[in-house]
């Protein structure tokens, strides 16, 4: 199970996960991204604090996700994922492909 809530703090749409982003829940998390850079946000922060659990295809929607706001000129980044989590992005190597950060960095260089 995935929850997914929005807010926006300043200028930064912020998109909170809880839960396992995995292969059942990886399609909405995709949709609700998109919706979300649809409005051309200043920026996009992935708060993973409460994200439990991720796969491959979670990991897949983060990389798609970075690729969209890069493309859309949208500054993206995750933080405060768990050390289980972090551990996973090291081994997968996609800590070299997404702004993995800490929420006051990413809202401090905004």
């Amino acid at each position: 199970m995935l929850k997914i809530d929005l807010s926006k703090i300043g200028p930064v749409e912020e998109i909170s996960l809880t839960g396992k982003l995995e292969i059942t829940t990886a399609k909405r998390f995709d949709i609700v991204f998109k919706d979300v850079t649809e409005r051309n946000p200043a920026a996009v922060g992935i708060n993973l604090e409460n994200l439990r659990y991720i796969d491959s295809s979670g990991i897949s929607s983060l990389l798609r996700a970075s690729n969209i706001a890069s493309k859309a000129k949208i500054r993206f980044g995750c933080y405060g994922a768990t050390a289980e989590t972090q551990s996973i992005f090291n081994l997968s190597q996609v800590s070299s492909h997404i702004n993995l950060t800490t929420k006051n960095e990413f809202f401090i260089t905004g």
